[in-house]
């Protein structure tokens, strides 16, 4: 019986970050099954044409890797409102006051800081040289709200472990999608 649960275990590490669905329902800490949600009520239309306000939500370091199109990321991913909402729902709104977007704090391993600011869907990204593991991950809200990483972050590649489903991987669990305290 343990090497059938060793080998389970290494199934999970192995699709650990993976975009689809988990084979169990997912419940809220209050015990509710989220389903799925779109806060904003609005989604990415325009296909692959090359906008930084393309496919919210989705894998993006792992897209442009995949396909060799638009700029080589250290990081990136999306803010959302809700830690459960779907590819392709427009994530949160840094745009709405000009100045009073929703900020993502990177500690590299080398101790360096930098800040990124999401745009109007919530994507945030950069191409600066940042050394992995990110020590520290932090999203401030426009009304001075943080919320922090629990474990320094393996790679820049946000969306591909905070998906609407969350992930188990190796350096540790992640609930579903990175989120704009309130």
């Amino acid at each position: 019986m343990l090497d059938l649960r060793g080998a389970l275990l290494a199934a999970l590490m192995v699709g650990a970050c993976a975009t689809e669905a988990p084979p169990w329902v997912e419940v809220d800490a209050a015990g509710i099954d989220p389903g799925p949600v779109c806060v904003s009520g609005r989604y990415w239309s325009q296909g692959d044409r090359g906008d930084n306000h393309m496919h919210p939500g989705r894998d993006c370091i792992g897209c442009h890797t995949a396909t060799q199109h638009g700029p080589r990321f250290t990081v990136a991913g999306t803010l959302y409102n809700a830690g459960h909402e779907v590819d392709e729902c427009l994530g949160y709104d840094s745009d709405v006051q000009v100045g009073q977007g929703a900020e993502v704090e990177l500690t590299d391993a080398t101790g360096q800081r930098f800040f990124v600011i999401a745009n109007r869907v919530g994507n945030f990204y950069t191409t600066y040289p940042l050394r992995f593991p990110l020590r520290r991950v932090r999203v401030f809200s426009p009304g001075g709200r943080v919320i922090e990483m629990n474990t320094p972050a393996p790679h820049g590649d946000c969306n591909a472990c905070h998906t609407r489903f969350g992930t188990i991987t190796p350096s540790g669990e992640s609930p579903g999608r990175v989120i704009v305290p309130r």
